[in-house]
């Protein structure tokens, strides 16, 4: 990317050619600030929210979004969930990459700190817990959860 690029300054170089995230070039080539929570504006009105909030059409301001998401579409649709919290898989035709997820987000595991596409597959785990095939075990179950199959008579004939 060429050109200047001006920091978010009301005295800002009135020759920018590009502005940073959460400003909007004026015809003079400066940089202004965008409306309170907005990332992107024209002509001073918002049209993208800072990640955590909404654009919400009936006011032309951005809105929480609700405690599980991290980014959302409006006040009942999750875009993606925050840290803890993850969006179900509703259906799946060929694999992964078709699938279709809820809208909602839903909490994870008790021992995950975070999950993907179900709650039960944990993607990382609390204090006390290690990460085990997409589970969160306790430490002494992880140590001791291997059963040994081996009869008397293999271990003697081996020795």
């Amino acid at each position: 990317m060429n050109g200047t690029r001006c920091d978010p300054d009301l005295s800002c170089n009135p020759n920018c050619d590009f502005c940073p995230r959460g400003t909007e070039k004026l015809v003079n080539g400066s940089c202004v600030p965008c409306p309170a929570n907005c990332s992107a504006c024209t002509g001073g009105v918002c049209f993208q929210c800072v990640d955590g909030l909404f654009l919400d059409p009936a006011t032309s301001n951005c809105a929480p979004c609700p405690p599980p998401c991290r980014t959302c579409f409006n006040n009942d649709s999750c875009d993606l969930c925050a840290p803890g919290f993850t969006k179900q898989i509703v259906s799946m035709s060929s694999g992964i990459d078709d699938a279709v997820y809820s809208d909602k987000c839903i909490p994870c595991d008790s021992n995950c700190r975070t999950c993907i596409v179900q709650p039960d597959r944990c993607t990382s785990c609390f204090d006390g817990f290690r990460l085990f095939s997409f589970r969160c075990a306790g430490l002494f179950t992880v140590a001791y959860s291997y059963e040994l199959n081996i009869s008397y008579s293999t271990f003697i004939d081996n020795s």
